[in-house]
């Protein structure tokens, strides 16, 4: 199992998702599974991508990973061709041409980054 391998060697996972439940729930269930085979909740954290302009549904699906027991990382990655546009020329999802895109893709890395610190805090205290 490749999967737990990898998850027992890392200091953090990192399951990205979509905001609808079909593309909540495999995420869900792949957490559970490392949870049950011995990763701690604490490494596991959802990053929202491909969500869509509806505050609403992003906050149901934020709502519905935190009610199953997961962290989930501020920012977000939308839908979007720019991202596409500036992986084709060999550019980061934060060097798009729009600068709302490159905030909100920069938010998500820095919550990554912020998660990582307070890990390793855990670990020295």
């Amino acid at each position: 199992d490749q999967t737990l391998e990898i998850a027992q060697a890392a200091d953090l996972v990192v399951i990205p998702s979509g905001q609808t439940v079909d593309d909540l729930h495999p995420g869900v269930v792949l957490a559970h599974s490392l949870r049950k085979k011995g990763i701690a909740a604490e490494k596991i954290a959802f990053a929202m991508f491909k969500t869509t302009g509806s505050e609403r549904e992003n906050q149901a699906a934020r709502q519905y990973l935190a009610d199953a027991g997961y962290a989930v990382l501020d920012g977000d990655v939308p839908v979007s061709t720019a991202y596409g546009s500036a992986s084709d020329i060999g550019k980061a999802i934060t060097e798009t041409s729009f600068r709302t895109l490159n905030s909100r893709a920069a938010a998500l890395a820095q919550s990554v980054i912020d998660k990582m610190a307070e890990l390793q805090e855990r670990q020295v205290a």
